[in-house]
């Protein structure tokens, strides 16, 4: 490789570093509020890409199973900077939380509570409106014509109403068919090609790593129960549990949570009371809630058991983006996939909308978290530089000492 090109990589990984590093750290607010972080700092803030392409990405990230929000940051990096940008992502992204879930885990810390603190009730207002802001930013450049704002509103409804781990890819399949019957209409939203800087980042993770990736997802995936039935070793329990839920499971961070809950109890070694604890301090840590793997595994094996178990939880989903990445703009300049891909835009833009107002009943409770929520919509709107991490952090100091008063 010509001593150019290994700079210009190297280059892109420190900026990737960079960019990713501070949303692992303040990246509060849980899954649903991560899009819109990224969306904010990586492509408003940063133009790593153009809208309609996160756009896509979002639709493809949202179809596959595992943690939507770091599958997008995986994404994003390899947008960036190839396969190395990809893993440079994933790690500066997971870091911070998987950290203090690991080390949570293998001091076996327990009284974490079940509740918001009050030094961290401030932020999640903020995490409502950049969702909202999100939706709002992406959908102009989205939305076109009657068509794709009924699709949205679908999106949004039926998601809204049903309330399963399956709502997500079903819906999206059904924007994806209706998209695919419009093909012929002459200004397709979406329809547009992807840009030749995407087209070059894309096809730097290499069809044969493709290959490679998505070969390794289903021998894993078939291989870890069987080794388990065969030895009965109980570290292969924990892995093969992690591996499994990362795998299977559609909606992200949240639902894993729950099969984790389910599938440990069966497992044994860590109990209920551990599974609760390590729950709560996730939903309140930033970063992806599948940092809970190095909280299990530091329970249940110490340093090597909470390295071991973040590795099978976070490596389905990595496997899988790195394993379509390529393919998936190879499609995309075909007319019936890029018709298909505008009715799925459309309808992610209103899966966005229903994660904000699932998130704000969730969050806002009383007049402060309302007012909190006004003045950061404001704010995120009126100053669109301002990075995420200064409105979500001051919405914190601001709101501690208003909920202590006012509760």
């Amino acid at each position: 490789m010509p001593v150019s090109t290994l700079l210009r990589v190297k280059t892109d990984q420190v900026s990737i570093a960079r960019a990713i590093f501070p949303l692992g750290l303040t990246a509060f607010g849980g899954p649903q509020a991560h899009i819109g972080l990224i969306q904010h700092e990586l492509v408003a803030n940063r133009r790593w890409t153009d809208e309609r392409t996160f756009a896509e990405l979002l639709s493809l990230c949202s179809a596959l199973p595992g943690p939507t929000s770091t599958q997008m940051i995986i994404g994003m990096g390899a947008l960036r900077g190839g396969l190395p940008g990809a893993l440079v992502a994933l790690a500066c992204w997971a870091a911070p939380a998987a950290t203090l879930a690991s080390i949570a885990g293998i001091g076996l810390v327990g009284g974490i509570g079940h509740g918001t603190p009050p030094w961290l009730a401030g932020a999640q207002p903020a995490a409502v409106a950049l969702v909202g802001l999100s939706a709002v930013t992406l959908g102009r450049k989205v939305i076109a014509g009657r068509a794709m704002f009924l699709l949205m509103v679908f999106g949004f409804v039926a998601t809204l109403i049903w309330q399963s781990p399956f709502a997500f890819p079903v819906t999206l399949a059904i924007a994806a068919i209706a998209g695919w019957l419009r093909r012929k209409a002459p200004h397709t939203a979406g329809a547009q090609p992807a840009a030749d800087g995407d087209a070059r980042s894309v096809m730097l993770v290499s069809r044969r790593a493709s290959t490679v990736s998505l070969a390794s997802f289903c021998l894993l995936l078939i291989a870890l129960p069987v080794a388990h039935s065969v030895t009965r070793w109980q570290p292969l329990a924990w892995i093969d549990g992690c591996f499994r839920a990362g795998s299977l499971v559609f909606g992200g961070g949240q639902v894993v949570l729950g099969v984790l809950l389910t599938e440990f109890n069966r497992i044994g070694g860590i109990s209920q009371v551990q599974m609760v604890n390590g729950i709560s301090l996730v939903q309140i840590l930033p970063g992806p809630l599948f940092s809970i793997g190095g909280y299990i595994g530091g329970v249940e094996g110490g340093v090597l058991g909470a390295a071991a178990c973040l590795a099978a939880i976070f490596l389905p989903g990595m496997l899988l983006m790195l394993g379509v990445l390529p393919w998936w703009h190879a499609l995309r300049g075909r007319q019936s996939v890029r018709a298909a891909l505008a009715g799925v835009n459309a309808c992610a833009i209103g899966l966005i909308v229903t994660a904000a107002v699932v998130l704000g009943r969730h969050v806002i409770v009383g007049g402060v978290d309302a007012v909190l929520l006004l003045v950061d919509l404001i704010l995120a709107a009126r100053f669109t530089r301002l990075p995420p991490a200064v409105i979500i952090i001051g919405s914190a100091l601001v709101g501690w000492p208003l909920h202590l008063a006012f509760g």
